[in-house]
């Protein structure tokens, strides 16, 4: 077997796997933010408004 087919998990298991890490981040302090699906410099900009907000 292939190391990739090793490590493949199903649709469901994905979802079980983030709501796990979620919940973990999220005891250890961490804010975490939902960064939507898009291109690059979109998704970049998500980030920069949460982590660098303009200044007025």
């Amino acid at each position: 077997m292939l190391r990739a087919e090793l490590e493949r998990i199903s649709y469901q298991e994905s979802l079980v796997f983030e709501k796990v890490h979620e919940e973990t981040y999220r005891e250890l302090g961490y804010q975490l933010i939902d960064i939507p699906a898009d291109d690059l410099p979109h998704r970049l900009a998500a980030v920069m408004s949460v982590i660098a907000p303009p200044t007025s």
